[in-house]
């Protein structure tokens, strides 16, 4: 499957995490566990991309809820079409990229 970038998209049933230590260098990782079917993907990050990658979630989160209800209310109270709806989405998380990126 793909993303509507052309990306691969893979089926991830959980995301897991958990603290470790480097027997190599002693300095603080972070173990992610992504669970799949068949087998699991584990991968470490250090410390400061592991909160990166998280404060980057939780924006991502927000947006996807904050999508999500202009998606509806377009449709619901707007009485567009789903395919304006996602144009509509389309040019607010533009709107969204440009307001964020000049702060």
């Amino acid at each position: 499957m793909k993303d509507p970038m052309g990306r691969e998209v893979i089926e991830v049933g959980g995301v897991m995490s958990e603290s470790c230590v480097s027997h190599r260098t002693g300095h603080p990782r972070v173990n992610v566990v992504l669970e799949r079917v068949g087998a699991n993907e584990v991968f470490q990050l250090g410390v400061a991309e592991a909160k990166s990658v998280a404060a980057q979630l939780l924006e991502a989160a927000e947006a996807a809820e904050s999508d999500a209800f202009l998606f509806d209310f377009a449709i619901k109270e707007l009485g567009l079409c789903r395919e304006e709806g996602a144009g509509l989405i389309a040019r607010f998380r533009d709107f969204r990229t440009e307001r964020n990126s000049s702060k």
